[in-house]
């Protein structure tokens, strides 16, 4: 039965933990106010797994009671169940939480009420112990932050507009404080001052604002910042900032990857007339895949693979998802009997497992069958690319390797390779960096590393999305992203669904942690099913599949490819693929340890059910926490490894699965 409260619960998590009962005050010790906090913003969750959360180094049944206790003492203090349910537990839904309020507030707008609500996310409590949970709690402060900072902006600006110079230096201060790189900020208060007859204060906020962007950034006010500050001292009149009428939420499309590309396309096309194949380089989001996507998309259609993280230690993974994925749309493409038989080394469902490879002669016909697939896709498609040529797995690449110089063989019925690969820079290792610069320096190959756009060339970028004031941007973006295409999109992207005018980040961040953390706000509005299924596709990677992620989550089709067409719509998923290998990073990096291991064990499953790699299986069962589960799958991926000559690693697979055994 349910309790009768003449006032509705109130849990506080904004400022020191409470919970308030009808007139009574209930103090929370640290790890329950953490089991309340994370009920309440990341809504219903299995109870054992926020065990292991919290209780990281606590033996599995030593976390599940101490998570008995911490609940039987909550409703004994609190006099009613505030936590509710079994396997898995959710707040009381009488429940009034002022952090879901503040959240419920920023959606509506309302920035009065917004702002009303002091006090940061479960305030000074410390949880340097539990490292997991300190991730989570830092994440969700800086969501609650960005919130307060936007309704402060906007009260701010409008209190500069009607002329209420106290109230609008006050808010604009307390903004500051939430984003003390702010150059928007304190040019409103240089504007205030002035209209308040103090231009030695504007002065003053000025030279903070230098001191703070050189002593984070190493960088200079911009041109606006500093124009103004002559402005004043000069004495001319100094406009207010007018209201800006609210963002209208947009799907931004992306904008054309060409804008100042010109030169590099035309050395594609160069190489592309040579019958070369093409690899570009760059950092990530500097826009190779998006190019590779358009130039390869103007000569027609064109097959697209590529290394996933997760598969540099499943050896044939990266070829087997890309070869098995050609064969399963084109299931009436005929093969020679040779290249059959070959290649059902990696694909059982072609015929008979063949003797394994043990000479020379062995591995050479094997790829040679390779050879004629690749030959066979060519009659079907333009061109491929290869994305990612850094992560793709060793014996892919040793492939991949071979086949640059094979696949100009006058066999090949005259047709050109049409390979365009892609790597970031920072993380092809320098074996790999050798090995195609020696296939540059044979002429198969042509490497071209793309730059980062000019500040003229990311002005057109801008002026391209369509979207009023982006332009006046252009500066700021350029100085911050140093001419990095997705982090210029993802910024301009946040600032304007946001509402700020200046974003900045804390500390000398490298453009990666930069990138991070706009797509960590990106991710922060989707919905608990949602980003269950980016998440699993995360653990999946590039074994995700509308089957498979209904199998791993037990999700209802019609429930799954609503989530699914959520994900496209935020522009986080196309398919079932991330639309970044970043993406793809932060979700699994943002996933608490706990949830991790439930999801790695559940996409085992999936893949069982579904006939997937063996080894890759087994990693699934050892990453979820159950390493015995992993057995039988490693002595499958020893027979795979012996088929394919791989006498060592079979060995190696095999004594893994005896020492697990051992262990058991």
């Amino acid at each position: 039965m349910l309790p009768f409260f003449a006032a509705p619960p109130h849990l506080h998590l904004l400022g020191e933990a409470r919970l308030v009962v009808q007139d009574r005050t209930v103090r929370l010790d640290r790890r329950t106010a953490a089991v309340l906090s994370y009920l309440a913003l990341s809504g219903p969750t299995v109870k054992y797994r926020l065990a292991g959360l919290l209780w990281p180094d606590s033996e599995e049944h030593t976390a599940r009671g101490n998570m008995r206790q911490l609940l039987r003492r909550l409703k004994t203090a609190a006099g009613f169940e505030v936590i509710e349910g079994q396997e898995v537990i959710h707040l009381h839904p009488q429940l009034q939480v002022d952090a879901l309020e503040l959240r419920e507030y920023t959606f509506q707008g309302k920035h009065d009420e917004v702002i009303s609500l002091k006090g940061r996310l479960l305030g000074g409590a410390s949880f340097d112990d539990l490292p997991e949970f300190q991730e989570w709690l830092t994440g969700h402060q800086a969501l609650l932050d960005q919130s307060r900072l936007v309704a402060l902006r906007c009260q701010s600006q409008q209190a500069e507009a009607r002329g209420d110079w106290n109230h609008a230096l006050q808010l604009a201060t307390e903004a500051l404080a939430l984003e003390p790189l702010a150059e928007d900020l304190y040019r409103r208060i240089m504007r205030v001052q002035a209209q308040m007859g103090q231009p030695e204060k504007a002065r003053e906020a000025y030279q903070t604002c230098a001191r703070q962007l050189n002593l984070h950034l190493s960088l200079p006010p911009s041109e606006a910042t500093t124009q103004l500050l002559r402005d004043i001292e000069e004495g001319k009149r100094v406009p207010v900032s007018p209201v800006a009428s609210p963002a209208k939420p947009r799907r931004w499309k992306d904008p054309p990857c060409l804008v100042g590309r010109g030169d590099l396309l035309q050395h594609m096309e160069e190489a592309w007339k040579r019958d070369q194949a093409i690899l570009l380089t760059g950092p990530a989001g500097i826009g190779k895949t998006s190019i590779a996507h358009t130039f390869l998309g103007a000569k027609g259609h064109f097959a697209r693979a590529g290394g996933r993280p997760g598969d540099l230690g499943v050896p044939y993974s990266t070829l087997r998802r890309a070869w098995g994925e050609f064969l399963a749309a084109h299931p009436r493409l005929v093969l020679p009997a040779a290249v059959r038989r070959e290649m059902a080394r990696l694909f059982p469902h072609l015929g008979p497992p063949p003797p394994p490879l043990e000479t020379p002669a062995d591995l050479k016909r094997f790829l040679e069958a390779g050879v004629q697939l690749v030959w066979a896709t060519r009659r079907v498609f333009s061109g491929q690319l290869y994305d990612d040529v850094h992560l793709v797995d060793d014996a892919t690449f040793e492939v991949g390797v071979y086949m640059l110089h094979r696949l100009q063989a006058p066999e090949g019925d005259g047709l050109p390779p049409r390979l365009v690969l892609t790597a970031r820079t920072e993380e092809l290792s320098s074996d790999r960096w050798a090995k195609l610069q020696g296939k540059v320096e044979e002429g198969h190959l042509v490497h071209l590393d793309v730059p980062p756009l000019s500040p003229a060339e990311l002005t057109d970028m801008l002026r391209t999305l369509k979207v009023d004031g982006l332009d006046r941007w252009a500066e700021e973006l350029y100085r911050f992203s140093g001419g990095n295409p997705l982090f210029a999109l993802e910024t301009a992207r946040h600032l304007h669904q946001t509402g700020s005018e200046t974003l900045l980040f804390p500390g000398k961040l490298p453009l990666s942690g930069r990138l991070k953390t706009l797509m960590r706000h990106r991710l922060s509005s989707l919905k608990q099913d949602t980003l269950a299924v980016a998440r699993m596709c995360a653990v999946l990677s590039g074994e995700a599949r509308p089957d498979r992620l209904g199998t791993a989550l037990d999700m209802p089709a019609e429930q799954l490819q609503k989530s699914l067409q959520e994900l496209e719509e935020a522009q986080v998923l196309q398919g079932w693929t991330f639309t970044h290998g970043l993406l793809e990073e932060v979700m699994l990096e943002d996933t608490p340890a706990a949830v991790r291991k439930w999801l790695h064990r559940q996409a085992a499953r999936a893949l069982e059910q579904h006939q997937g790699d063996p080894l890759r299986i087994a990693r699934l069962w050892q990453a979820g926490g159950k390493p015995q589960q992993a057995i039988l799958p490693l002595r499958k991926a020893a027979e795979e490894a012996r088929l394919l000559g791989a006498t060592q690693r079979a060995e190696a697979h095999l004594n893994e699965a005896a020492q697990l055994e051992d262990g058991s």
